[in-house]
C-alpha cells in the first residue's frame, strides 16, 4: 500500500529493485495498492520527492495477519464522534 499526502506529494517506492509506481499518473500514485508475492528476503526503499508538509508512506501487509474488515455505520456521513474511544463489535 502506498499513500501520499500533500499538494505536491510525490515519491518512489522500489520493492526488490522494481519501481512499483512506474507508469502511474500522479493521481494514481497518491493512493496505490497491489498484491505481490514476496520471496523470503526483501528490500523496500521509499523516497519522498516532494516539498515540506507532504508525506509518502508505504506499508507491506501479510494477508494472513490482517484483521477482518470493519464497517462503521454510525455516526452518519458528515457527523463525528465526540469521544476518543468507540466500541466496535462483529
Amino acid at each position: 500500500m502506498v499513500n501520499m499526502e500533500g499538494v505536491d506529494a510525490d515519491g518512489s517506492v522500489v520493492l526488490n529493485g522494481v519501481n512499483v509506481l512506474a507508469g502511474l499518473s500522479s493521481a494514481d500514485k497518491k493512493s496505490f495498492t497491489a498484491n505481490v508475492t514476496l520471496p523470503e528476503s526483501n528490500t523496500l526503499t521509499v523516497s519522498a520527492l516532494s516539498g515540506p508538509g507532504s508525506r509518502v508512506r508505504a506499508a507491506v501487509f501479510d494477508a494472513d495477519i490482517l484483521p477482518p474488515p470493519l464497517t462503521m455505520y454510525e455516526p452518519e456521513e458528515g457527523a463525528f464522534f465526540t469521544v476518543d474511544e468507540v466500541p466496535a463489535g462483529r
